[in-house]
C-alpha cells in the first residue's frame, strides 16, 4: 500500500551498479507499450540493441485467453504458448495471478546475485500502469546473495520461483521443451534453481513464505489459517469485482459469509464498487441498507490512496485485500493482517484451488479454480491514515 505514486520504471529498475539478466512475469493480460517500458527499464537498453543483441531477458506466462505477443513486438521477452486447450481446462480455469521476480547481476550476461520479487493486483496493462484509472496495489522484497539477515526475503523469492517452475512445467511445458534445445535461452533457469535451493537450505529455522498461490490450498484456507484470533478489532476487505449475481438469488454471498468467520473483529468494513457489486446487489436489494450497513458489514466506497488535494482521485477499485486492524486512534492503526493479490472475493478467486499436480492435490472438477497469488503479511506494522491507505472511503 504505497504513500507516493510508484511507476513502473522504478519497480523494474536495477539497483545502482546492477543490471538485468533475466525476468518471470505471469498475469491474465498484459500491453506491448507496458512490457516495453518494463524492459527498457530492467534492462537498462533500447529496443533496438535488445534486438540486435538476440537474447532473451524475459519469459512471459499469461492466461491461454490472451493474444499471443510476437517476439519483435518487445524484444527481449518471450510469451510463452499455453499447453493444449484440453489440458489447460484440466488444470485451471483461469491464469489471474499477477507476479514478477526480477534477477539482477553485476553485467547482464553476469550470474544472478539479487532477485527482487514483485506482487501486484493489476495486471501488465496501461489502466494499471499508464492511465491509472484503477485504484491497485503492490508489495515488493529483494533478497541478495550473501544477505543472512534477509531469510524471509529469500524463503519469499523461493516459494515464488517455485510457483513459477510449477507453472512452465504445467502449463506451458510443451513450450518450454522445445526451448530446452536453446541453452542461452534456459540455463539460466536451472542457475536459479540451484543458486535459491543451496540459500534456502542454510537457514537455520524454517520460516513460512509470505508469497502465497492457490496452486496446492485456496486462498480462503491460508487466509483461516493465519488470521490472529485475537487482536483484530476491526476487518476491511476490498474487490474490484465479486460473486457474480444469480437471478432469483438474494442469499449473502458466500465468500462475505466465509469472511466473517475470521477472527472475532468488533467492525466490518466492505470496499466495492456499485457498478460491479454483482451477487452482493441481490442481498442488498433484498435486506436494504441501512445507515450504509447491511448485516455485519458497513459498505464503503473507494477512496483513493494516492488523492492529494481537490484533485479528482481514482474510484473505481481493482485491488483485492483483506486487512485486520487493531485499535484505529486518530486515524492511525496497526495492521495486524494484511492479505494483498489477485484473487477477487469471488468464490473462484478466493474459495478455489488449481489443479496443477505435484503436492498430492487432486482437486474435484467442480472444485477446479484459477490460479492466484498474493502475500499475507502478519508484522504488525502502524500506519497513519488507515482508512485511506485501504481505500476506504464513505459510502
Amino acid at each position: 500500500m504505497p504513500t507516493e505514486r510508484h511507476d513502473l520504471e522504478a519497480l523494474f529498475a536495477p539497483p545502482p551498479g546492477e543490471h538485468g539478466t533475466h525476468a518471470l512475469l505471469c498475469g491474465l493480460s498484459a500491453d506491448v507499450p507496458v512490457l516495453q517500458r518494463a524492459l527498457a527499464a530492467f534492462t537498462c537498453e533500447t529496443p533496438v540493441e535488445r534486438q540486435a543483441s538476440g537474447l532473451i531477458r524475459s519469459l512471459l506466462l499469461l492466461d491461454a485467453s490472451s493474444p499471443r505477443i510476437p517476439a519483435t513486438a518487445v524484444p527481449g521477452l518471450l510469451h510463452l504458448a499455453p499447453c493444449i486447450a484440453a489440458d489447460w481446462k484440466k488444470r485451471t480455469t483461469l491464469l489471474h495471478a499477477k507476479v514478477a521476480l526480477l534477477g539482477f547481476g553485476s553485467s547482464r550476461c553476469a550470474a544472478t546475485t539479487r532477485w527482487r520479487l514483485i506482487v501486484s493486483t493489476g495486471n501488465w496493462t496501461e489502466a494499471t500502469w499508464a492511465r491509472q484509472a484503477q485504484i491497485d496495489f503492490f508489495w515488493k522484497t529483494e533478497w541478495a546473495v550473501g544477505d543472512a539477515s534477509a531469510a524471509q526475503a529469500l524463503v519469499d523469492v523461493a516459494a515464488a520461483f517455485d510457483f513459477f517452475q510449477r507453472m512452465l512445467t504445467s502449463l506451458f511445458g510443451n513450450h518450454l521443451d522445445k526451448l530446452r534445445m536453446q541453452p542461452l535461452t534456459m540455463e539460466w533457469l536451472v542457475a536459479w534453481r540451484t543458486k535459491l535451493r543451496k540459500a534456502t537450505g542454510r537457514i537455520a529455522d524454517p520460516l513460512t513464505a509470505q508469497f502465497v498461490h492457490t496452486l496446492d490450498t485456496s486462498l480462503t484456507t491460508q487466509i483461516r489459517k493465519r488470521f490472529p484470533r485475537e487482536g483484530i478489532n476491526t476487518l476491511v476487505a476490498g474487490s474490484g469485482f465479486l460473486e457474480q449475481a444469480v437471478t432469483g438469488d438474494s442469499s449473502q454471498p458466500e465468500v462475505l459469509r466465509e469472511l466473517e468467520n475470521l477472527g472475532r473483529p468488533g467492525t466490518r468494513h466492505l470496499v466495492f464498487n456499485t457498478s460491479q457489486a454483482g451477487q452482493l446487489a441481490n442481498w442488498i436489494g433484498k435486506l436494504k441498507v441501512k445507515d450504509g450497513r447491511i448485516g455485519k458489514w458497513n459498505l464503503c466506497r473507494p477512496l483513493d490512496p494516492l488523492q492529494k488535494g481537490k484533485a479528482p482521485g481514482r474510484s473505481f477499485l481493482h485491488a483485492k485485500y483483506v486487512a485486520g486492524l487493531g485499535p484505529v486512534r486518530s486515524d492511525s492503526g496497526k495492521i495486524g493482517f494484511l492479505y494483498i493479490g489477485s484473487g477477487n472475493l469471488s468464490h473462484r478467486g478466493y474459495m478455489t484451488t488449481a489443479r496443477l499436480g505435484g503436492r498430492g492435490n487432486t482437486v474435484a472438477d467442480d472444485a477446479l479454480g484459477n490460479v492466484e497469488a498474493g502475500v499475507v503479511l502478519t508484522n504488525g506494522d502502524k500506519v497513519d491514515a488507515v482508512w485511506k491507505r485501504l481505500a476506504c472511503g464513505e459510502f
